[in-house]
């Protein structure tokens, strides 16, 4: 997750704010970028370019500090809901 938040991020698509600790979404560019990293991963599993995948991952796998922030404000929020799918033959 961090390795596509980061791309987009840096491709615009995502914006932060630091004084209102929130992060906006511009659509035009989501899109534009989505294709190009979807094309990057699809290309690099067709080629089997295992230090391409290392590249890529390296670059972005990591956690900005904005996005931290935001997370270390989110771990007082209870997890204790657990989803339940109901399955049609039950």
């Amino acid at each position: 997750m961090a390795l596509q938040f980061n791309y987009l991020l840096e491709k615009g698509a995502f914006t932060y704010d630091p004084g209102t600790k929130k992060f906006g979404v511009d659509i035009a560019k989501m899109k534009d970028a989505a294709k190009e990293l979807t094309g990057v991963i699809m290309t690099i599993q067709a080629e089997g370019r295992y230090d391409s995948a290392k590249s890529l991952f390296d670059t972005y796998v990591t956690i900005p500090a904005s996005m931290q922030a935001i997370l270390d404000l989110m771990k007082d929020i209870p997890v204790d809901i657990a989803p339940r799918y109901i399955l049609a033959h039950e």
